[in-house]
């Protein structure tokens, strides 16, 4: 008997195969993205300004995520998605915690890009990986919720985070292939 068949049923009714499988869209993303990158990953490249107030406004997002998920998860607008389980336990205690830790992170990485004229190009991979993942969860969340939902409804309040997400794409994007690599002074 295996590990996985000998576990309770699995909670998501696309199943571990499928959900398992989604993980592999921004990973795929990601390493494609690492290996097309024009120039050395090591390079140091400009920062536009557009760059850095993208990356400001995304850590300004994420500030008020770590706050949802640890101190108001069973307010507006996360009740909306949902409501905790009435008896919470410690998995639930620790998913909200480490959901404000990633995001803790992650406004870090943020505010600290949005603050240098120029970093290294395989720091642009950082908001590029989240964005990649977001959207998995965006196509799951709201167009294939009948599949992995566990309530059969897609969670509308992440469409406007989708289209937000999207638009930080592009200019993650657009920055990584066209940033100018900053000559190196001897």
């Amino acid at each position: 008997m295996s590990l996985l068949s000998s576990l309770p049923t699995y909670w998501n009714p696309a199943g571990r195969f499928a959900v398992g499988a989604t993980v592999f869209l921004p990973t795929f993303a990601v390493l494609a993205l690492a290996k097309s990158a024009p120039g050395k990953l090591s390079d140091q490249v400009e920062t536009t300004r557009a760059q850095r107030i993208a990356y400001a406004l995304h850590a300004a997002y994420f500030v008020s995520c770590v706050l949802t998920f640890e101190v108001a998860i069973d307010s507006p607008p996360m009740a909306a998605t949902g409501a905790p389980p009435p008896k919470p336990d410690n998995l639930f205690w620790q998913m909200t915690c480490l959901s404000g830790e990633v995001f803790f992170v992650a406004t870090t990485a943020l505010a600290c890009m949005a603050c240098q004229t120029q970093v290294p190009r395989w720091s642009l991979l950082v908001p590029l990986a989240q964005t990649a993942y977001n959207l998995k969860n965006t196509l799951i969340w709201c167009f294939l919720y009948s599949t992995f939902s566990p309530v059969g409804k897609p969670i509308a309040l992440m469409y406007a985070d989708g289209v937000m997400i999207a638009m930080l794409t592009a200019i993650y994007l657009h920055h990584f292939f066209t940033a100018r690599a900053v000559k190196k002074e001897k």
